[in-house]
């Protein structure tokens, strides 16, 4: 050994620990208990494979069950919508959700789907053919707000198709609204075979402008629904823009007996500013109508 390791061999030692001989080290290991007495020691009373005592026992023992394997699940992530990945015990936050879920994926696979069972709790899909197998069976979790797929039999017999009754004008309108939004004034032509080539389907002309028709009014809303923020128009005016004159009108005797609405027949407005602007920058004019003055 060299002086340096004995100065290392120094300068790791504890001078403080004491050394209790030979005899005390043999009796140590002699009490020293086993394996399987230490694990006996470890044991918590509630550790013992007991039987329940009751039914709120077995409940009990059901729900950790329950929360263990919900914490197991995946959780569908709203990004995912237009080319979801579906799995058992998948868990979305409502029925909507998982039945627009299950419905582009059927699309995407180009295999139809027809909703058997639906309801505020629970969503039944099948196969549209009765000689094939596939089943989706989803429903809310007890005491909880979120759906699961409980059963999914994802045999794939059914081939693909291009006529596809899923692919309609409603599913169209939600899924293509910020392209009309963006381009109100899009070819119907151009649109529809866009549609058939994303979707790789078959979409008529016919629900192509239906699509359309019902994305404006998503966008533009109803004309009902405009003429009933009128009130609501003509107060913010008065609010920002005070003396401001404002006159609407209605159709005599048009009060509707369901809704106790009159019609809209015209609406004057003259903003104050406007007004002032007239009356200090224009010089003062004397107007004739020469139509009716008579003689030389």
């Amino acid at each position: 050994m060299t002086n340096s390791d004995d100065n290392e061999l120094h300068d790791n030692v504890d001078k403080n620990a004491k050394w209790f001989g030979v005899e005390h080290y043999k009796n140590f290991q002699k009490n020293k208990p086993t394996e399987i007495e230490r694990d006996d020691n470890l044991v918590m009373p509630e550790d013992n494979d007991v039987a329940p005592s009751s039914e709120s026992d077995f409940e009990t023992v059901n729900e950790h069950d329950d929360e263990k394997t919900n914490n197991e699940c995946t959780v569908f992530n709203p990004k995912d919508i237009d080319n979801p990945k579906l799995e058992l015990k998948m868990l979305f936050s409502i029925i909507k959700e998982c039945k627009l879920a299950i419905t582009n994926y059927r699309i995407r696979q180009g295999r139809p789907c027809k909703f058997v069972k639906q309801d505020k709790i629970r969503l039944r899909t099948k196969c549209r053919s009765e000689w094939y197998d596939w089943l989706i069976y989803a429903g809310k979790l007890s005491g909880k707000s979120s759906v699961q797929i409980k059963t999914f039999e994802n045999t794939h017999k059914y081939g693909f198709t291009y006529d596809n009754p899923l692919v309609n004008s409603e599913w169209v309108d939600r899924k293509y609204t910020e392209e009309f939004r963006t381009n109100p004034k899009v070819d119907m032509e151009y649109f529809r075979k866009t549609v058939m080539k994303d979707n790789k389907c078959f979409f008529s002309k016919k629900q192509t402008y239906r699509a359309r028709r019902k994305s404006m009014k998503i966008i533009h809303g109803s004309e009902t629904d405009q003429y009933s923020k009128l009130g609501a128009y003509m107060h913010e005016i008065q609010k920002s823009n005070p003396e401001s004159s404002i006159i609407l009108k209605t159709v005599d005797r048009s009060t509707s007996t369901s809704t106790q609405q009159q019609r809209f027949q015209r609406l004057y407005t003259c903003f104050n500013g406007v007004k002032q602007g007239f009356l200090v920058g224009c010089r003062p004019l004397i107007g004739v109508d020469g139509t009716f003055l008579k003689g030389s």
